[in-house]
């Protein structure tokens, strides 16, 4: 690293430096001046080099003389003494004056003026020992904050971070102590590239974030650039079509000054491994089956489902535990080597209240130096998510340098822990991997919190952890009361529906359908073949008086019918889940029905098993509008 330019620094109150101070390849044209020349470099506040100024200074004999333009474009007055005076005159952008003299060191004799609007300009030399800031100022560069960042297209411009603050962001790549600018990018899908390369008049820095400015992600961060001179800069990194990216240009130490900027694209489209558009709000989306999904609100209408709002789940109530490890100041073994782990640091929590998980939060206290070295692993039931990741790597090779967290970890916070890098972190961030891993198992058992060291020399503790779980909550869905269940014949099978696990009486269940007595889903018969024969089972084959064996077509199911009609026969029961209605007795049932198609159009049915509650099924056959021929399934429940 080059040693921190040392010089004038302008204040804060001044009004504008977007382009002062350019580099050596900026001015390579202007001559050498020596120590009793004065040179002269007028800019517009987009970074123009103004050539149609009358600039005016006073000579080494005391006279006011006009500086002549010279052909790169700047000016020029061959003798100086120690104190001068400055004016220039710009035809649309008016006159400027410094009011008092300017006093020169014995090698200082260049200086920048800015105009930032009509009469009003700043100057700025490196060399100057005294100036005087003739404007009111308004705060230094336009873009100096996130907030003002300038849209930056594909190509170059000239810019200055010169007047600009420091900014305090995420660690990203590369650590932010000189003051800095900001320029936003719309990512095109493709890979894309930002550099300062072989065209800085200081030592640059380039980081590259998305998100919001008061909430920023990091993508990349850049301090030198192997084959760019002169400490210069590029990052690359892989664009989402459409994401805003921020892209903050500083220096190294405290270094401001001027430079190229280029932004480009290679037209190669990739996949970015940071997602910078934010997901559309989803919430839980419910069918008219009782089912619900975790949808956005457009899927869920494109699916006919009944959207319950943003942020909804499918479960509702249940119960919240947080079960804490109290104060445990384990150590934690330091690392063996660069991505060398050390002895994992380990502690178990045991959870006693049971219920469906449907949300975790992990509560972490850890006091220990270089955090960019630790990786933590939280387990529970057999499954293991990796909530923190070494932050900071591989964006750079040692990760965050800041020390100490008192966090917690949760899926739903705004902020991720790996772009998080301050000493004493406190606050709620998302993890590395999501802790909706967890979700479905039971709250109840152990869970392990493991932590490693990756690196060596750094070393610390776990003081405290704690776990949080919520769920065992009922659905948010309005559940059907009763099921038509189908499958291939008599036998048994479990079926899952208004968060109940039924036992049925019939064989491989294939299909399903909500149903109430009022309201019973028809289905189109299928078409029968003439040629073939199909053997129904006769007497004791289900256990009850069959059809013996008859000569018959084999069916084939259309569009319309359902495909499991295609074999000609199959078996239906409805299942009834009610415990508000019938507390005591809240699983119900009718018995099976097995159904035969037959060739000459007509329909045949065996009841079989039992029922319990009373209740019955039976078939009905009908023409719909359309004139095809349909069965129902409809059934009675004593009492109603």
């Amino acid at each position: 690293m080059q040693a921190p330019a040392t010089g004038f620094a302008p204040r804060k109150g001044a009004l504008l430096f977007l382009a002062v101070c350019l580099s050596a390849t900026l001015v390579a044209a202007a001559p050498v001046v020596d120590v009793t020349q004065l040179q002269v470099v007028v800019w517009s506040d987009t970074g123009v080099l103004l050539d149609d100024a009358d600039v005016t200074a006073r000579d080494a004999s005391g006279e006011f003389v006009k500086l002549d333009v010279m052909p790169d474009g700047t000016y020029l007055l061959p003798a100086v003494g120690p104190k001068t005076e400055l004016l220039v005159d710009h035809p649309t952008l008016g006159g400027f004056n410094t009011d008092v003299p300017l006093t020169l060191d014995a090698a200082g004799v260049r200086v920048d003026v800015v105009f930032s609007g009509v009469d009003a300009a700043e100057i700025f030399s490196p060399n100057l020992i005294t100036i005087t800031n003739p404007s009111t100022g308004n705060g230094g560069p336009s873009n100096d904050d996130c907030a003002n960042a300038t849209p930056l297209g594909l190509g170059t411009i000239q810019t200055s971070t010169v007047g600009a603050t420091v900014d305090v962001v995420p660690f990203c790549g590369t650590s932010v102590t000189a003051g800095g600018i900001w320029y936003e990018v719309t990512g095109t899908g493709n890979t894309m590239s930002i550099s300062t390369c072989n065209q800085n008049g200081y030592d640059t820095k380039l980081s590259v974030f998305c998100g919001s400015c008061d909430d920023l992600t990091c993508i990349a961060g850049v301090d030198d650039t192997a084959g760019c001179a002169g400490f210069s800069t590029t990052v690359s990194w892989c664009s989402q079509a459409g994401a805003t990216y921020y892209v903050l240009l500083h220096g190294f130490g405290t270094a401001t000054g001027s430079t190229g900027l280029t932004l480009s694209d290679n037209g190669q489209s990739c996949t970015a491994t940071v997602e910078c558009i934010p997901p559309a709000a989803t919430g839980a989306c419910c069918y008219s089956d009782g089912s619900c999904d975790i949808l956005t609100a457009d899927e869920c209408a494109a699916s006919g489902g009944d959207y319950q709002g943003d942020d909804t789940g499918c479960t509702v109530g249940g119960t919240s535990t947080s079960t804490g490890s109290g104060a445990l100041n384990t150590a934690i073994p330091d690392g063996l080597g660069t991505g060398i782990p050390g002895a994992a640091a380990t502690h178990t929590i045991n959870v006693g209240a049971g219920g469906t998980i449907d949300d975790v939060d992990i509560d972490l206290v850890v006091n220990h130096t270089w955090t960019g070295d630790l990786i933590v692993t939280v387990e529970h039931g057999g499954t293991t998510v990796t909530v923190i990741d070494r932050p900071g790597v591989p964006a750079s090779t040692f990760g965050c340098s800041a020390d100490n967290w008192n966090i917690t970890l949760d899926d739903e916070a705004g902020s991720d822990i790996e772009s998080q890098c301050l000493t004493n972190l406190a606050g709620s961030f998302s993890p590395n991997n999501p802790l909706s891993a967890f979700d479905g198992m039971d709250m109840s058992g152990d869970w392990t919190i493991s932590i490693t060291d990756n690196a060596g020399a750094d070393t610390g503790s776990l003081v405290s952890w704690g776990v949080t779980t919520t769920g065992g909550g009922g659905p948010a869905c309005e559940q059907p009361e009763c099921h038509l269940v189908i499958g291939s014949g008599p036998g048994s099978d479990d079926f899952y529906a208004s968060w109940h696990n039924f036992d049925t009486q019939i064989a491989n269940i294939v299909d399903s359908y909500p149903v109430l007595m009022e309201d019973i889903p028809e289905f189109v018969l299928p078409a029968q073949q003439t040629t073939g024969r199909v053997t129904y089972p006769g007497q004791g084959a289900l256990g009850q008086a069959g059809f013996g064996s008859v000569a018959t077509g084999t069916p084939v199911a259309p569009i319309g019918s359902p495909e499991w009609m295609g074999s000609g026969s199959f078996s239906v029961q409805v299942l009834m889940w009610n415990p508000q209605v019938f507390p005591f007795l809240p699983e119900q049932y009718t018995p099976g029905l097995h159904v035969y198609l037959m060739a000459d159009g007509t329909v045949r049915t065996v009841p079989f098993g039992t029922s319990v509650g009373g209740l019955e099924v039976t078939h009905e056959i009908d023409v719909n509008a359309a004139g095809q021929k349909v069965i129902r399934f409809p059934f009675t429940v004593p009492g109603f």
